[in-house]
């Protein structure tokens, strides 16, 4: 297997904040198809931090032009590739996740306002398939700010454009047994 090894880079967004850190990502690529634009790999990323945002009285989050260029008429047509992520592991990494048009939510979850630290997951068998997502994982575990804590989430994946659905499931908390 080929490896690519990233060692403490970053992603600003276009107004040169920090959309990602990471200390350590690694993609191991098992094949590489160049005449059929087929890609097959492990990623595995720790210590890393995505901070996605919408600043005040704007419409889009703050990676809109990543969407934007991946998914242009241009790029769609002719260097459309292939990819399948048999592995995906994320080592204490950080998730967040604020909407400044959005008034914060005090002492429950708030979907506009996501900060996740400890987070540790496993994916297999990641799948894009049109719109379409399908995966295996295998585990996950987090801490959101607001006090909820996921000891261990286990399911199969599924995401189109209109539904997501977790099958399978199994989930763990300080309040399961």
């Amino acid at each position: 297997m080929n490896k690519i090894n990233l060692t403490e880079f970053y992603i600003e967004d276009k107004q040169g904040d920090t959309l990602g850190a990471f200390k350590n990502l690694e993609l191991g690529i098992n094949s590489l198809a160049w005449k059929s634009k087929e890609i097959n790999c492990n990623i595995a990323i720790s210590d890393a931090m995505l901070k996605l945002s919408k600043a005040k009285g704007v419409q889009n989050f703050n990676y809109q032009f990543l969407l934007d260029y991946f998914s242009s008429e241009s790029k769609r047509n002719s260097d459309v590739w292939s990819i399948q992520i048999d592995g995906l592991i994320l080592n204490n990494s950080e998730f967040l996740l604020q909407d400044y048009n959005v008034p914060r939510k005090q002492d429950e979850f708030d979907i506009n306002h996501i900060a996740i630290e400890e987070l540790n997951l496993f994916v297999e068998g990641i799948e894009f398939y049109h719109n379409n997502l399908s995966a295996t994982i295998q585990q996950l575990s987090l801490r959101e700010k607001n006090g909820l804590k996921i000891d261990d989430l286990s399911a199969h994946l599924q995401v189109d454009s209109s539904t997501i659905e977790l099958t399978k499931l199994i989930l763990q908390t300080k309040e399961t047994e």
